[in-house]
């Protein structure tokens, strides 16, 4: 996708689209703008997952730290196995065979 790294439905149905970089905000405010063109009355959540300490909102856009989200998804079953996969210590057919349990 050009403009988007993630689409989602949030919890609340609503979609959420965002950008995800391990920069600090300062070297991410084109990431922002591409997200700016998805604003719409129907309110989709926008989030920049980037390199800062604390979540805050900036011209309507949910800026979330990435080191939280990192860690929050890496402690899950399929987070694990990820990480393990990522780091090549096993195939993708098993990773794939071992989401079905997780």
């Amino acid at each position: 996708m050009k403009d988007l790294d993630l689409v989602g439905l949030a919890t609340d149905g609503k979609r959420l689209f965002a950008q995800v970089t391990f920069a600090p905000l300062q070297h991410a405010q084109w990431k922002m703008d591409r997200l700016k063109k998805y604003r719409s009355e129907e309110r989709p959540y926008l989030v920049l997952f980037c390199g800062v300490d604390t979540c805050t909102v900036i011209d309507d856009i949910i800026v979330f730290p990435i080191s939280t989200a990192f860690q929050a998804f890496t402690s899950t079953p399929r987070g694990k196995l990820w990480l393990e996969y990522a780091g090549g210590k096993r195939s993708l057919r098993k990773i794939v065979e071992g989401a079905g349990a997780a």
